[in-house]
């Protein structure tokens, strides 16, 4: 009698099983079908620009700012970077008169009192390119 009390109730076991296994598959037709449905659109399309164009930060302006050119810029230039005042835009020329241009943005960090805090600031707005 206890026999068959068990197998009574692992009868339904397989029939379970059954239905998760289809249940499974089902699903998964479904999201294969979504995934690679051709007529489905979602709107989205993106484009990237050949060469990003600074936006000045909290400013409110979403206008592109020229990038100040660290090799060819006067002092009146540098001072406008925000971190940049009058003393450090003389370090800068005068750096670049004795050492020769700027290879690489990064590379104002060789000027006295520009750190790595000053550079984040001015990084993307500067360059040494044509």
């Amino acid at each position: 009698m206890q026999a068959a009390a068990i197998m009574k109730w692992m009868l339904p076991l397989p029939i379970y099983r059954i239905l998760l296994a289809v249940l499974i598959l089902v699903t998964a037709a479904g999201a294969l079908w979504l995934a690679f449905d051709p007529s489905i659109d979602d709107g989205v399309e993106i484009t990237l620009a050949s060469t990003p164009t600074p936006i000045i930060p909290g400013s409110g302006d979403t206008s592109p700012v020229a990038l100040v050119n660290l090799n060819t810029a006067i002092v009146s230039e540098l001072e406008d970077l925000s971190c940049i005042g009058p003393e450090r835009a003389k370090n800068i020329v005068a750096y670049r008169t004795e050492n020769g241009p700027f290879q690489r943005t990064d590379l104002v960090m060789a000027v006295p009192d520009i750190g790595i805090g000053t550079y984040e600031c001015i990084r993307e707005f500067v360059t040494v390119g044509n």
